[in-house]
Order: structure tokens, then sequence, then C-alpha cells
């Protein structure tokens, strides 16, 4: 685990650095709360041992900023005084600090204590990662497909890369649960995810289930062609699965179509939900013309 230190007495930090080191982990380290905060805003780190008083920004103003600018990956934080009572402990956890060690520190009392935080940050990292899941397929769930696709979208416009969605519906689905069975129908969703999941993705593409029957893949910086041989890719290994269907209207197994839309998004273009309605739109072209097909978006 990565560990920043903020202790502005040079002995203290020297003695805190050997400490963390002999317990495993990497230590970075801050000579003050300012720099701590620098630090922060560019790495942020599991956890953070701070020194309470230190000039320019002390320990609890440090907690305090980081609390309110922390959005994902928590940090546990432990503040180091030797300032003691009631009163500054509780100063200290309103502020927004996890635990309190005091001076002059105790090496496996600190150990301890990072143990705990250990735990705490397995935790928080579990459950975000439950937080973006589907529960069902495995995949990412929409949500976390909102987020990839916002990160996307702001590379695309500052690199002039192009950002590639890939819309896919498995056809005539509700007839296949209506007949079958709901079962069955998550076992169809099931199979057809892993399919999806493991055919040809590159490190950085995402795929993610949309809702019911629908999924995305979104592909990082792939063009019109590449993600075009992707769908298609995606569409004969979905087929290829034989997964029985006799009451599909264009096959006797279970077939998908796929609506593909690329684009760069232009430096004031700032909804990429339009990438979304673009790829849906060639889905529905997809849909209407036979399914079990690709079809990309043409303005």
């Amino acid at each position: 685990m990565q560990v920043l230190i903020a202790e502005d007495d040079i002995h203290m930090q020297n003695m805190l650095l050997l400490m963390v080191q002999s317990f495993g982990h990497e230590v970075f380290t801050a000579d003050n709360g300012r720099e701590a905060w620098e630090l922060y805003q560019t790495h942020q780190f599991p956890m953070i041992i701070s020194d309470w008083l230190m000039p320019e920004l002390s320990g609890v103003e440090l907690c305090k900023r980081i609390r309110i600018s922390q959005k994902l990956n928590y940090t546990y934080i432990i503040l180091v005084s030797s300032m003691s009572g009631r009163k500054n402990y509780l100063e200290g956890m309103d502020a927004g600090a996890d635990d309190f060690v005091g001076k002059p520190v105790d090496k496996d009392e600190l150990h301890a204590r990072i143990r705990v935080g250990e735990r705490i940050i397995s935790l928080q990292i579990q459950l975000e990662e439950m937080s973006q899941t589907d529960g069902l397929t495995n995949l990412a769930n929409r949500r976390r497909f909102d987020e990839a696709l916002n990160e996307e979208w702001r590379r695309a416009k500052r690199t002039g890369i192009p950002v590639s969605l890939i819309m896919i519906d498995i056809d005539h689905f509700k007839k296949y649960n209506d007949n079958y069975g709901h079962l069955e129908g998550d076992y169809c969703l099931k199979q057809v995810s892993t399919v999806l999941a493991h055919t040809g993705n590159r490190p950085g593409d995402l795929v993610a289930r949309f809702g019911g029957e629908e999924f995305v893949v979104l592909l990082s910086g792939a063009s019109l062609e590449p993600a075009k041989r992707m769908a298609e890719n995606l569409r004969a290994a979905v087929s290829n699965l034989k997964l029985r269907h006799e009451y599909s209207e264009n096959a006797d197994h279970i077939t998908i179509s796929l609506g593909l839309a690329s684009i760069v998004p232009a430096f004031d273009q700032n909804n990429p939900h339009v990438l979304i309605s673009l790829a849906d739109t060639a889905l529905y072209q997809a849909k209407k013309s036979g399914r079990n097909r690709v079809v990309v978006f043409k303005e």
C-alpha cells in the first residue's frame, strides 16, 4: 500500500518513514500540510499519516480539504500529535480523521492502527467495485459506463482521437424470456455477457450492461474501421454460441444486433450522450433491417 507521511519535523518524519517501510508499505513524504495537499491532488493515496501541527496547513485543515474534495477511493487518515484529551480527539475526528496516534509514537501501536486502516480501505474498495458492477452479469453497470464515457469524451476532446461506441441488443429476447422462463433468460444474459467480455477487447475498452438485454462496448481511442471489426467479431461470437431460440424470427438460436458510432467531439461539444444517441440510431436500423447484423451510423 502507498502511504503519505506529512510531518515538518525531519527527525520524526524519518522515524515514521522507517517504521512504515518496515511494515512493508511504499512511503512518500511531505514536509508540511500544503505540500501534502498538493501531492494528494495528483495522487490520491489510500492512507495518510499526518502531524497535527504543521506550518502553512495543519493536519486538521488537510483532513477537511481531503474530505470535501474526495469522491472515490477513500483515503484513511491517521493524525499524529503530542496533544491529548477528549476535546482534541473529537476535533480531529470531526475534521475527517479516522484515527489518532499520540507522541511519542509506539511502533507496535502504529502498526496495529495501520492494519485496521488496511481492512477498512479493502472494504471500501470492495463496496466501490460492487456499486459499479451489474449483479447478474458481473459486467460494469450503467453508473460505471456513464463515468467512463465522460472520461473518454474529455480525452477525445483534448487529444482529437476518436471515441467509438457499440450498442448491442439481444434479438427477440422478450420472446425468449416469455417462452423459456426467466431463469433461462438470466442464463442467456450471462452467456452473452461472458462472450462480450472476452472477445478481443483491448485494455482500456469497457463492456457494460446498459439495461435489460442491452449492452454497450466503449472503445478507447478506436477509429471506425477497428471498431467495426470488433462489432462484427462480437456478433459472430454470440451467434456461434448456438443458444437455442426457436421463437426468434431471424434464426433458430440467440443472435445480437449492433449499432456503431464513432466521433471526435468538437471542442465546445460537452454532452457525451450524443454518442449514445448516434449508436442507438444505428442499432435501430440494424433491428429494422433484419437483425443479427452490424450497422454503422452515417449522417
